[in-house]
């Protein structure tokens, strides 16, 4: 689950931002409530997306992603 849930989003999310540099775009993640909420079934679900949300962050923060590059979480809610 993290390997796919947060390593891979990450490691997209870089390297899409590496190509839209200088044209800018749009990054989007999908996120769950289980990432603000603790749900006891899904500890591994709920702390990859966690995970994810706080790494997208830190690209923005560290200027890996540029402020002309706008990074989306989406929660889908069924």
């Amino acid at each position: 689950i993290l390997d796919t849930n947060l390593k891979g989003a990450f490691f997209a999310a870089q390297a899409a931002a590496r190509l839209m540099r200088q044209g800018g775009g749009t990054i989007v993640n999908v996120c769950s409530l289980t990432s603000a909420v603790g749900v006891p079934t899904a500890v591994p679900y709920g702390a990859s997306k966690s995970g994810l949300r706080s790494a997208l962050q830190g690209l923005i923060r560290a200027g890996i992603v540029p402020e002309k590059i706008s990074d989306f979480m989406i929660a889908i809610l069924i």
